[in-house]
């Protein structure tokens, strides 16, 4: 039998990753983050998220609701803030 690594990914389509470091720029752009995402949540915006000492993560995949990822995407830009994006892996 012979094992084979995939070195390869199905993307899911419209999923993504998105990752805001805070930590070169400060404590300012952590609270920006912050206060973009409970705005979000008022107009009932929703997605998993998660952080570490340098950088919040926000996952639009299936557990978006409210909105497509675009629309998230803008908020970040008008709000000015750094981020990057990558697709996501089945």
């Amino acid at each position: 039998m012979v094992k084979r690594r995939l070195t390869e990914c199905t993307y899911k389509k419209g999923y993504l990753h998105v990752n805001m470091p805070f930590r070169k720029t400060g404590l300012n752009t952590f609270k920006n983050i912050s206060k973009l995402e409970w705005k979000l949540m008022d107009k009932g915006i929703t997605f998993d998220t998660g952080s570490d000492f340098k950088s919040r993560d926000w996952e639009l995949d299936w557990s978006l609701k409210g909105a497509k990822p675009g629309t998230v995407l803008n908020y970040l830009k008008r709000g000015k803030i750094n981020f990057t994006t990558a697709k996501v892996c089945d």
